[in-house]
């Protein structure tokens, strides 16, 4: 309910939410940092993983947004030119 509260005050929108307080599906996807981004392709398949972009630090004008790269290429029906790159923000603390 606190979620859906802040969503509407940001006045975001959503297809789906995916709640996860014990973290196994984080665990499940090995995610490291927040945010860690994930693209599953319609037949199921995760076809990227890691990074939004190449700037982690935000100073670079010519930076290269992997995850917008990814969804462009999928959605031309193409194969996404990179799949993997390391993620960076802050460090995910699982519960025991």
């Amino acid at each position: 309910a606190e979620l859906d509260k802040t969503y509407k005050e940001w006045k975001a929108t959503f297809a789906t939410m995916l709640l996860d307080p014990d973290g196994n599906v984080g665990r499940m996807f090995d995610a490291k940092t927040t945010p860690h981004m994930y693209i599953i392709d319609k037949e199921g398949k995760l076809v990227y993983a890691g990074a939004i972009d190449d700037d982690p630090r935000g100073k670079s004008s010519e930076k290269t947004n992997y995850v917008d790269v990814a969804l462009t290429n999928l959605f031309e029906g193409k194969a996404v030119p990179t799949t993997n790159t390391r993620s960076y923000g802050c460090t995910i603390k699982y519960a025991p």
